[in-house]
C-alpha cells in the first residue's frame, strides 16, 4: 500500500472545511525555521510510517475511535527538529489522521515537545470528534 501523505494547510484546511480544532499554519510558524520545511517534514514522517524496524519511532494511537474494521484512526509520532542534535526528545509531536481505505495520511497537527505540553484532554475529545466527522463525510460503515 502507498499512502498519500498532505502536509499542505490549505489543502488540509479545504479538506476538513474549517472543522479542524488546530491550526496548522500556525504550527508551521512556532515549529520551523526553514522554507523547506515541507519537504522534510513529508520525508521524516514517509519513513516513519514505512519502517520495518521495531521501535525505531514511537507510534502512538491517540483515542479509540476508528471504524468497525480500524482502518481510519488519529495517531502521534515523534520527530527530530531540525536544528537539535538531541533526537526526538526534545523535538516535534505530529498527530495524523490516517485513513488506509482511502490509503491517506493527513497532518493535523505539530507541536514542539519543549513548548507544549502533551495533548490535552479536550484538545484529545476535540481529535476524536475530528475523527468522527471525517469518518461520516466519507460515510464508512
Amino acid at each position: 500500500m502507498k499512502l498519500k501523505l498532505i502536509v499542505d494547510e490549505e489543502v488540509i484546511d479545504k479538506l476538513f472545511d474549517g472543522l479542524s480544532p488546530f491550526n496548522l499554519k500556525r504550527d508551521y510558524k512556532q515549529c520551523f525555521k526553514s522554507t523547506d520545511f515541507k519537504v522534510r517534514l513529508s520525508r521524516d514522517i514517509s519513513i516513519i510510517l514505512t519502517d520495518k524496524t521495531p521501535n525505531s519511532y514511537k507510534i502512538m494511537s491517540i483515542g479509540s475511535i476508528a471504524i468497525n474494521d480500524g482502518s481510519v484512526f488519529a495517531l502521534q509520532i515523534r520527530l527530530p527538529k531540525e536544528d537539535s542534535t538531541k533526537g526526538k526528545s526534545s523535538g516535534l509531536r505530529c498527530i495524523l489522521l490516517m485513513d488506509l481505505r482511502a490509503e491517506l495520511c493527513i497532518l493535523l497537527h505539530v507541536l514542539d515537545k519543549k513548548k507544549d505540553e502533551k495533548l490535552g484532554q479536550s484538545e484529545k475529545n476535540k481529535l476524536l470528534k475530528l475523527v468522527n466527522t471525517y469518518i461520516k463525510n466519507k460515510e464508512y460503515k
